[in-house]
């Protein structure tokens, strides 16, 4: 198995999750931009270097009637101080700008924050109830979780690359990175102490997938239910992690 391969699957579960809850919470008929967040979705897989999921990354990406860019999505919300940190190092592209790992740390914020901007658009008036379903709140968690430890190795790969570079732009760049290095971990330990702890929350999805022991089907844009939307009991049971002390 690839380093990548345990990320896509933890991944690709909380989406698939996601989705049930989507099916049994909103009709099919009122919703929009689904297949544009499925496109959001493989984009991310492939930014975070797991292997594509070809159910995902085969989805037509329909241009939205908004610029998902301009918008602040659900995966960054509380953490405003690291999306402006991780801004700043854009001003250093002269000292850091040929290295590809600092552009992956914008572009795995960007392909994050869009992702929580195709959620919102395609769920329209159900999002806030969907929200609430803690299904949701695994998927936003584990996008946080694993787009930040991207993230953060990124920043350690370019902080060793310029550590021993003297110039006062290269010192400026070593501050910001140093910047955003601190804001993913507080960012992170912030979550925990909110009570977004990811094992509490993948226990609770999966407890919620126990309600019924068949969920409806999902209506997707490339006519195939995600994998989980049909479980047993016993199954999920099963599936559930338990906790190492």
């Amino acid at each position: 198995m690839s380093p990548s391969a345990p990320i896509g699957h933890e991944l690709t579960q909380a989406y698939e999750r996601f989705l049930t809850a989507v099916a049994e919470l909103v009709p099919p008929t009122e919703m929009s931009g689904l297949a544009h967040m499925h496109h959001q979705f493989a984009q991310l897989q492939k930014q975070l270097g797991a292997p594509p999921d070809g159910r995902y990354a085969q989805a037509p990406n329909v241009p939205p009637a908004y610029k998902s860019a301009e918008m602040k999505g659900p995966i960054w919300e509380q953490h405003d101080q690291l999306v402006e940190g991780v801004s700043k190092l854009n001003q250093h592209s002269r000292v850091i700008g040929r290295l590809p790992q600092a552009l992956a740390i914008t572009r795995t914020c960007d392909s994050a924050n869009q992702f929580g901007v195709s959620v919102q658009q395609a769920l329209g008036k159900h999002y806030q109830k969907i929200l609430t379903d803690p299904r949701t709140q695994e998927l936003f968690a584990t996008v946080r979780k694993l787009a930040g430890q991207h993230m953060a190795g990124n920043v350690r790969y370019v902080l060793g690359q310029i550590s021993q570079r003297t110039t006062a732009d290269h010192r400026d760049a070593r501050r910001d990175l140093q910047s955003v290095s601190r804001r993913l971990d507080v960012g992170l330990l912030a979550d925990r102490d909110l009570g977004n702890d990811h094992f509490v929350l993948v226990r609770r999805a999966q407890a919620a997938l126990l309600v019924t022991s068949t969920a409806p089907a999902v209506t997707t844009s490339h006519g195939q239910p995600p994998r989980g939307a049909t479980l047993q009991r016993d199954n999920a049971l099963q599936r559930t992690p338990t906790r190492r002390s």
